[in-house]
């Protein structure tokens, strides 16, 4: 009876001294870990450098950072257009009752902007959790900020700006979400899909995160990559006409023949319109043409015209400013 005693207490014995081994194992990688914070799988980085991605850690709750594989956003690119409309048929007879338009010209320039990025499909960063001595489960990330990195179908980001690679001709759009510490971002192509590779970044919250040309981000290691292969984004767009550009935007009406004059003679109406209200009259006169030699030249246009009553002009557009110069 007393051998078996011995031997259980020899067996508690070993026991506590694996557990020592095994508490002092993980005391050492936990002091190796604060003591080698900046290093990363591509090295050790310089004193100073991590400073700004440290900060970020220590103001949330386990956030994970690739410090050394940073990005800067770029600002978002504005689309400029030049519109050129016009009403008429160069070199064509045409015929117009009094009160239409024989020329009717639009010239004007727009600018486009994505201005925000608007969830198709529900999605949750998933997360690998476990311990030494249980098996991983895959499950919605509990630690900040992946935890909130999850968007509802129909929820909007706001454009923070873009990503290009050196050599390649593919502009990323950069959305962003306020959270507890600061903004998470994810990165898509210009049709909604996400980036291939690094695609979720951070930024602590030390300012306004949008907008702002050269501002770091710092890469989030995804244990479990996002969806890619479904449209994940379609884009809004913030459109305009450019203020101080040239615009010319008018109507040129047949008013019927001109009376009192000795040759025959034609009255037009001359109506201009605003380029940022859409039939905002501006400025209209009523001119008058005597047709010498059949010919209306106005600006830039030159009309040729065949006959002329007080109910009807038949006429053809010569030349125009466009094919002027």
């Amino acid at each position: 009876m007393t051998r078996v005693t011995n031997l259980a207490r020899v067996g508690r014995s070993r026991f506590a001294a694996s557990c020592s081994v095994l508490l002092l194992l993980a005391a050492g990688c936990a002091t190796f870990t604060a003591n080698s914070g900046g290093r990363t799988a591509k090295g050790r980085i310089r004193a100073g450098e991590a400073t700004e991605a440290q900060t970020a850690r220590r103001s949330t709750r386990a956030v994970t950072v690739d410090v050394e594989d940073r990005t800067h956003l770029q600002a978002t690119p504005v689309t400029l257009r030049n519109v050129y409309e016009r009403g008429y048929e160069l070199g064509r007879d045409s015929t117009s009752e009094v009160g239409r338009p024989i020329l009717k010209q639009r010239t004007y320039s727009t600018r486009d902007r994505i201005i925000r990025g608007v969830f198709s499909r529900s999605f949750v960063a998933t997360c690998r959790s476990g311990s030494l001595f249980s098996q991983a489960q895959e499950g919605p990330c509990g630690s900040m900020p992946l935890a909130e990195l999850r968007a509802e179908q129909g929820e909007a980001w706001t454009v923070a700006g873009i990503l290009s690679e050196p050599g390649l001709d593919q502009v990323y759009y950069v959305i962003g979400k306020n959270v507890e510490g600061g903004i998470l971002y994810v990165a898509v192509d210009e049709g909604g899909y996400l980036k291939s590779g690094q695609n979720v970044a951070w930024r602590a919250d030390d300012g306004d995160p949008y907008e702002q040309s050269g501002l770091p981000l710092d890469y989030i290691r995804m244990d479990i990559a996002l969806e890619s292969a479904k449209q994940m984004v379609e884009f809004q767009h913030e459109r305009g006409i450019v203020e101080g550009a040239s615009h010319l935007n008018f109507d040129l009406l047949y008013a019927g023949r001109a009376q009192g004059t000795r040759t025959k003679a034609v009255r037009l109406l001359y109506k201009e319109y605003s380029p940022y209200i859409t039939g905002r009259e501006i400025h209209s006169e009523e001119l008058v043409y005597r047709l010498y030699d059949d010919t209306i030249k106005f600006k830039k246009f030159r009309i040729r015209v065949h006959d002329a009553d007080n109910q009807t002009i038949s006429y053809r557009v010569e030349s125009d400013a466009a094919q002027d110069g």
